[in-house]
């Protein structure tokens, strides 16, 4: 499409800025709602006393060094994780960083598919699915899978109530 390999790379260059903004831009709304400038929302997105928040808050802390270039791979969670990452207390630069290495593997990724996608029929339902598929997988496939490893974990765990390993013990 481009005549020259210097057009390509302006636009491949530009695209990249973009996509380390946007995630810098989700990163900031989650550190307004850290400081409070956003309390409606903050209430309505992060529940008061919400177990699932407080132990992905705690992932996030433990792997604050990663969580940029993570997130870039975290199919359907990206959203989430930049919002949590800003409203942590992960610093800006860090996050800034890991979003930029990050962008490095994944884009590469996300141009071989729209390169294979680029004679499809139907350029608009192509498109449509490489946004649906990952979000499916984040608000869907994700928590059933959360879901079904709990139950198998409570089953494992009720099948032996009475007894006590040192593991167990160690744990509480």
């Amino acid at each position: 499409m481009y005549g020259a390999w210097q057009q390509a790379a302006y636009v491949l260059f530009i695209v990249y800025i973009g996509v380390v903004i946007s995630d810098m831009l989700t990163f900031c709304i989650g550190l307004a709602l850290r400081q409070g400038l956003l309390k409606p929302l903050k209430d309505k997105l992060l529940p008061k006393n919400s177990a699932s928040i407080t132990k992905a808050e705690q992932m996030i802390t433990k792997w604050s060094n990663y969580i940029g270039a993570v997130q870039r791979f975290s199919l359907g969670f990206r959203g989430p994780l930049c919002l949590l990452s800003g409203f942590t207390g992960v610093p800006a630069a860090q996050f800034a960083t890991g979003a930029s290495i990050g962008a490095l593997g994944t884009m590469p990724i996300q141009l071989t598919i729209g390169y294979f996608l680029r004679n499809a029929p139907n350029v608009y339902l192509s498109s449509l699915a490489l946004v649906a598929i990952p979000n499916i997988i984040g608000n869907y496939v994700g928590p059933l899978a959360f879901g079904l490893v709990t139950a198998v974990r409570m089953k494992q765990r009720g099948g032996r109530q009475g007894d006590s390993t040192e593991e167990e013990e160690k744990q509480t």
